[in-house]
């Protein structure tokens, strides 16, 4: 399915806002004028999660009760989805309130790059592992039961631990139950890192203009390799893979600081451009790539090879959504100026 229009109520600075969403668009105006908070709407809608680091209530303009999302679909399956918000969030599918929101969300994948989000390049590993499940998610929906099944079986490990005398015995019964759930998912983002790199290694010397010796690596904690004592002594979970750890790497060593922004944004797209083309692969379906803010801090080459790949005309399944300052680059591609 493909997102043909966006219709927002009380949304941050966008008060009554609608716009009709064609396959390729620019969303161009100044600083302040509500681009990032359109990009932002549109993830929402289509994952039923914010890319800032903030709680769902702040999205609500000032002194309103509420918050609308609608959008409407060019699909056979979903006519519209509308994302409600009053103290607990409600989605609606074509006039019914869904429960099963896994299913919703996994009808249009959405690779998304916004100067606060970070995804990989986060500095809390808790949200590069959630970028990458949610990534594996998009081509294996098994992945996200294995999470809660994960999750729900490290809460009980948690409180045990917590606990002035740990049951050793049931702290035994919940890693085994927890192993099998733990490997899978852990062996998932290796194979998606492992997708990535191959993928950047096929043209070394286009991932060489972004990032010399790009490379991503993922450590993987086990919980076969668990030290009982020294997890019992910490009292928290300390193995298992709600500890794996995903670095970018330049010629073997982790990099973590960069020469300058533009080559810390040009890796990033680059890598997201890749995981792009891994779910066209898989899903064949349609796929919205938000590029908020894209042209910011990328010199012309960088900015002319990005282009070269994200506005690839022959991918009929990708729909578009960039926004800058002034559309100067693309011509013929639709304008929708934002004004203060």
């Amino acid at each position: 399915m493909a997102l043909s229009r966006i219709e927002l109520q009380n949304f941050r600075n966008h008060k009554s806002f609608a716009a009709d969403i064609p396959r390729m668009i620019y969303i161009c105006g100044d600083n302040g004028a509500g681009k990032t908070s359109l990009a932002e709407s549109l993830f929402l809608l289509l994952t039923l999660k914010t890319f800032r680091r903030e709680d769902i209530a702040n999205v609500k303009s000032f002194h309103e009760q509420y918050m609308c999302i609608k959008g409407v679909f060019t699909s056979e399956n979903i006519e519209n989805a509308v994302y409600f918000y009053q103290n607990k969030r409600i989605l609606q599918i074509d006039g019914s309130e869904r429960q099963n929101l896994s299913e919703y969300i996994f009808m249009m994948p959405v690779i998304c790059y916004s100067p606060g989000f970070e995804s990989f390049f986060s500095p809390h590993q808790i949200e590069r592992r959630n970028f990458l499940d949610r990534m594996i998610f998009y081509a294996e929906p098994l992945h996200l039961n294995d999470l809660k099944q994960y999750n729900a079986l490290l809460a009980r490990k948690r409180a045990e631990l917590n606990r002035n005398v740990p049951d050793e015995d049931l702290i035994t019964i919940i890693n085994e139950q927890a192993l099998p759930f733990s490997e899978t998912i852990s062996a998932r983002r290796k194979a998606l890192v492992e997708m990535v790199n191959s993928k950047i290694a096929v043209n070394p010397e286009l991932s060489d203009k972004f990032l010399p010796g790009m490379k991503l690596a993922l450590n993987i904690s086990s919980l076969m390799d668990r030290d009982e004592k020294k997890e019992t002594d910490s009292g928290r979970p300390i193995y298992g893979s709600h500890k794996d750890l995903l670095y970018l790497k330049q010629n073997g060593k982790i990099i973590e600081k960069f020469q300058s922004f533009g080559q810390k944004k040009s890796a990033l797209l680059y890598i997201l451009y890749h995981l792009a083309i891994h779910i066209e692969e898989c899903r064949k379906c349609d796929i919205m790539i938000i590029l908020d803010d894209f042209e910011a801090g990328l010199d012309v080459r960088r900015c002319d090879l990005l282009n070269g790949l994200f506005l690839d005309e022959a991918s009929e399944k990708r729909q578009l959504f960039l926004t800058g300052l002034d559309n100067r680059r693309y011509i013929g591609m639709e304008t929708l100026p934002l004004t203060v």
